[in-house]
Order: structure tokens, then C-alpha cells, then sequence
């Protein structure tokens, strides 16, 4: 017998598809789809209260719970349990007649077994006491219209996303999506192997969730990212394809996979063991991601040799993975191996490579010089900062496709920038930071798309080049070297100019009036050039708005400056995080500035 106390009373609200008001979407008369329609005829449906005090109904549950369990649906015990989401479910199905086909059975359990996956994640037969911020469960509907448009994020410009129930042309259930929706207790995977075309799971950031490693059901696709999941991870389905199990707190080795898995990200967890083991059936794999765990491993050249599709891989942040840098793959486009262990670069790599991302950054114990040769010319993004690497700075003439080239905080030979650089004509982002590079700085970068140029800690001499400052340009570090001369006055045509260091140089003569019209320039840092002289000053009547938007460093002494955080009396001090002082750190500064 149910327990009175136990829901009641349905509540329609909830069992119709939740839609508020942030979440629609004025789509034009012509723009109603047959789904859309039928959401809205249900939204109109007239509330179903059933009395469960009622003998005829009574009746009818009994009638479902002996069906469930005659059929196995659920364990015998749980069915007739009145706290049970089984029993919960139970409730529901009385609302439809008991099949009589093969094709109503299948229907009946798919029906079932979304039922069991509402109440036993939180789900409940009230607004009120329900976990889910979008329930989906329906009377009158198939269960192939349960489905809401929702926003993950509260905001208008947020495009609509579309979560609930997907079903094939057979009107049998494929795909669940139910991302960030207050999912709470375990998953009643017993019910859900009911399922039986059931591919593709996602359960995103439901932070309460928890898997039920006891039981599994046939799977191609599951995404549990965000869902606070503990322990060990379950042995995967063999014919696996995808899983995603990101930003939890998952323990153990990476499971073995089989032959069909493609895509594995694992990242943000604090997963040990080795890589090579697991994957070893693998070779369709494309898409690696496991950065941030605890695997340990040295690689080599023969490192997953036979994983002919891959494409993507990320082991940053295992500090324990060592060896060779596994350039060695033909068809790797991305490599992501910062903050590792990696030691050392390969002897060769195959002549087709088609790498075009390469981040090995915060990798001391690389070492030795950079094998240019190795890196193709369809390389766009290379990281190298804080390294181990020394030797001349390389040539990179055959990067025509380079876009971003770090090169900070290493220890190459002191020479000059290479002029190759220079003449990167799609570069984005340049940072030579603390590079030992002394000379002068080349007369003009070609690349009109240069948005960073970050010359800063090194021994520079000579003047600022006049071409520097194109319209594109919206960061530019030249602080701390030996420059001299004046500022120029090209300075005007950085228009979208924000960032602007050039404190500790050698500068002289006075602030080209132009540098007062750029709108955008946010930071300019100007202190310790003592020959410097002129004024920072605008228009009194917009004087207090102009300051507001400015973080501007000078000693005042020299120069007159109304805006300015003055530098001259400040003591010698150590460096601090604090962007209001004049001993800001450099790499504070960095993170400030993109937090």
C-alpha cells in the first residue's frame, strides 16, 4: 500500500515541459515547429490530480507494479517500496493502459525507465520539492516531445539549448541531455538498460550525481563533466566511442578502452598510472585530452605508435610524464604538453606532419636546442616560455602560417631578434620576454595583424621604430632594456593601442602630444626614463572622467601629469601585486590583466 504521505497529489506543473521566461524565444508566426506546437498544447493541458486513497485507482496501481514486476523492470522488493523512485515512477505509468504488443512493450519500458531516471535523481511529483530546474515528464505527450529550451547561463545573449529526450525515425529513444539541471543521487542505470537504443548521455555539471558503477547499460557516448564523481573509473562497453569525464575527482588508472573509442577527456582529475596500457586497443582514437591528473609515464618514439588518427592531444600538468616530446605521430594537429616532465625533442619526425599547435611551456627540464626542421610549416601556434632551451635563438623562415611565438623566460645565447621574425607576416602574438636579446629592435614587423609584441626584461639598445604602431597593435611591452631617443609620434595611429610599457629605459625629450588621443590606452607605464619631460594632461572639463579610465605611472617630477600615480619619491622595494603601485610585478601585471 502506498503511504499517503508519499506525494499524493500530482502536480501537473511539473510533469509538463518547464519553460520560463528567459528561455523563449519570439521565433515569428512562420517559425513553429510541429514539436514547438505540441509543447504548447500541453502547457494548456488541464491539471490531472489522482487520488491514491481511491479504490479504482489503487486498483490501477497495483495492476502496474504487478506488470513491473512480472517483466523484471525492477527489483521485486523496490517496486512495492512506497519511498522507492520505483515505486514514484509507478505512480506515473498508471496514467497509460498496459501494453498489449511488442511494440507498446518497448515503448512502455522506455517510458518506465525516464520515469525511474526523474524520481531517483531528485525528481518529485511537486514544483515545489523538485531538484530538476527543467523537468520534462508528460501524460498526454510521447516521450519523444519531452523536451525544454533552456539558456546554461542567464544571460539574453545566450543562444537557447535544447535539453530532454531525442528519439530516432522508430520513435525509440537515442540521447538524453539534461546539462546543469540539478540532478541529485544515483543514476538507476537497472532501469535505464531498458533503454535499449540508448546512445549518447549527457549529464553535465549536475554536481550532485552519482554513478552507479554496479550495473551498466549499453552506451556509444556518456558525458558526466562537472558531477563531483568519485573513485575509480567502471570498465567501458566495448564499443565505446566518447566519454568525458572532466572536473571531477575521479581516482585510479584511465580504463581500458576498446577499439572503437575516438574521443577520452579526462582532464581534472587526479587519475595515475600510465597512458600506454590503457589505450593500447585504442588505435581509432582522435581526440586525447587528460591534462591536469597524476599519470606517470616516459615516453618515447614508440609511444602510442599505432594510433595512426590522432589528432588532438593534451598532457599538461602531469609533472610525472617524461621523455621525448611525441612529435612523432603523421597526423597530430595538436600537442599540449605543458608543465610536464618532457626532456627532450625527437631525432625526426614523419615528413608528412600536419602539426599546427605545439605548447610546451613551463617545461624546465627540456633542454638542448630546438630542432627548427622539425616543425612544419603548417605550425601556427608554438610555446616555448619558460623552458630549458638554449642555443641560438632558432630561424623559423619556414613558419608561414605562424601566428603566436612565444619564446619567454629562456636562456638562449644574448643575440639579436631575428629579423625572420620580423618578417612573420601572419603573426598575432609575439613575447620574447627575458630572452637574452640585446641589438636593436628590428625596423618594422610586416605582420599588419600584430596585436602583442612583448620585448620586455631584455638588453635592447638603440630607438622605438616609428612602424611599431599600426592600427592593430593593442599591447606592446618594451619596458625594462636600454632604449633611447623619443617616443615617436606614429604613436597617434595606434588607435586600439590598451597597454603601453615603457618604463625603465633610457627615453628622452618630450611626450608626443598624439599619445593624448588614443581613447583605448589604458595602461602606460612611463617611469624611470629621467630625461622625459612634457605633460600628461588633457582639457580640464575632461579632466576627472579622463583620469578615471587611466592606470598611468610616471615620475611626476619631470613630467606634469594630473592622471598619473607619481614614482619619482617612491623607495627602492621589492616588487609587489598591486596595480596601483610602481613596483608592480611583471607577471602580476600579465595576470591582471587577463585573469
Amino acid at each position: 500500500m502506498p503511504n499517503d504521505s508519499h506525494h499524493n497529489n500530482i502536480d501537473d506543473d511539473v510533469m509538463t515541459i518547464a519553460t520560463t521566461s528567459d528561455c523563449s524565444e519570439d521565433r515569428g508566426p512562420h517559425a513553429q515547429s510541429e514539436r514547438q506546437r505540441s509543447r504548447r498544447n500541453m502547457k494548456k493541458s488541464p491539471d490531472v490530480n489522482m487520488n491514491y486513497g481511491d479504490s479504482m485507482v489503487k486498483e490501477r496501481l497495483r495492476d502496474v507494479q504487478e506488470y513491473i514486476e512480472l517483466q523484471g523492470l525492477s527489483p521485486s522488493m523496490e517496486v512495492w517500496n512506497a519511498r522507492s523512485y520505483q515505486h514514484s515512477a509507478a505512480k506515473f505509468m498508471t496514467t497509460v493502459s498496459l501494453p498489449t504488443t511488442p511494440t507498446q512493450v518497448q515503448k512502455y519500458r522506455e517510458r518506465y525507465a525516464l520515469a525511474c531516471l526523474y524520481f531517483a535523481t531528485g525528481g518529485t511529483f511537486s514544483q515545489r520539492t523538485t531538484t530538476w530546474k527543467h523537468s520534462f515528464l508528460n501524460y498526454r505527450s510521447s516521450v519523444c516531445q519531452w523536451q525544454a529550451d533552456y539558456r546554461l547561463v542567464s544571460s539574453p545573449n545566450q543562444l537557447l539549448f535544447t535539453m530532454g529526450v531525442f528519439c530516432n525515425e522508430d520513435e525509440s529513444v537515442v540521447e538524453l541531455q539534461f546539462l546543469k539541471n540539478g540532478l541529485t543521487g544515483k543514476l538507476p542505470t537497472f532501469e535505464l538498460k531498458w533503454l535499449t537504443n540508448l546512445q549518447i548521455l549527457h549529464l553535465d555539471y549536475n554536481a550532485k550525481l552519482k554513478e552507479d558503477n554496479k550495473t551498466s547499460f549499453s552506451l556509444v557516448e556518456l558525458s558526466l563533466d562537472g558531477c563531483q564523481l568519485e573513485g575509480p573509473l567502471p570498465s567501458l562497453p566495448p564499443l565505446f566511442q566518447f566519454l568525458s569525464v572532466e572536473s571531477n575527482l575521479l581516482t585510479g588508472s584511465i580504463p581500458i578502452t576498446g577499439q572503437e573509442m575516438k574521443t577520452l577527456r579526462i582532464t581534472d582529475n587526479m587519475l595515475t598510472g600510465d597512458i600506454s596500457s590503457a589505450l593500447q586497443q585504442s588505435t581509432k582514437l582522435q581526440y586525447l585530452y587528460l591534462e591536469n591528473n597524476m599519470l606517470n609515464e616516459t615516453l618515447d618514439e614508440s609511444f602510442l605508435s599505432k594510433h595512426l588518427d590522432l589528432e588532438q592531444m593534451d598532457i599538461s600538468g602531469n609533472v610525472n610524464i617524461r621523455g621525448v616530446v611525441p612529435l612523432h605521430l603523421p597526423n597530430l594537429k595538436v600537442l599540449d604538453g605543458h608543465n610536464t616532465s618532457l626532456e627532450s625533442f625527437p631525432v625526426s619526425v614523419h615528413n608528412s606532419s600536419v602539426l599546427e599547435f605545439l605548447s610546451l611551456h613551463d617545461n624546465l627540464e627540456l633542454r638542448g636546442t630546438i630542432p627548427s626542421s622539425l616543425l612544419p610549416e603548417t605550425l601556427g601556434h608554438l610555446d616555448l616560455s619558460s623552458t630549458g632551451v638554449s642555443g641560438d635563438m632558432p630561424s623559423f623562415d619556414n613558419l608561414v602560417n605562424l601566428n603566436y611565438l612565444f619564446l619567454a623566460h629562456t636562456n638562449f645565447n644574448p643575440g639579436t631578434i631575428p629579423l625572420d621574425y620580423a618578417a612573420l607576416e601572419q603573426l598575432v602574438d609575439l613575447s620574447l620576454k627575458n630572452s637574452n636579446r640585446i641589438g636593436t629592435i628590428p625596423a618594422s614587423f610586416n605582420s599588419s595583424n600584430l596585436v602583442l609584441l612583448d620585448l620586455d626584461d631584455n638588453d635592447l639598445t638603440g630607438t622605438i621604430p616609428s612602424g611599431l604602431f599600426t592600427e592593430n597593435i593593442q599591447m606592446m611591452l618594451l619596458n625594462n632594456n636600454r632604449l633611447n631617443g623619443t617616443i615617436p609620434s606614429s604613436v597617434g595611429e595606434a588607435t586600439n593601442l590598451w597597454l603601453l610599457l615603457l618604463n625603465d629605459n633610457l627615453l628622452s625629450g618630450n611626450i608626443p602630444e598624439e599619445l593624448l588621443n588614443l581613447n583605448q590606452l589604458k595602461y602606460f607605464f612611463v617611469q624611470n626614463n629621467p630625461s622625459l619631460s612634457g605633460e600628461l594632461t588633457t582639457d580640464s572639463s575632461q579632466q576627472f572622467e579622463f583620469c578615471q579610465t587611466k592606470v598611468w605611472k610616471a615620475d611626476c617630477d619631470v613630467l606634469e601629469c594630473k592622471c598619473c600615480i607619481c614614482c619619482d619619491d617612491v623607495a627602492e622595494q621589492e616588487p609587489v601585486d598591486d596595480i596601483q603601485s610602481c613596483n608592480t610585478t611583471n607577471d602580476f601585471l600579465l595576470q591582471y590583466l587577463n585573469p
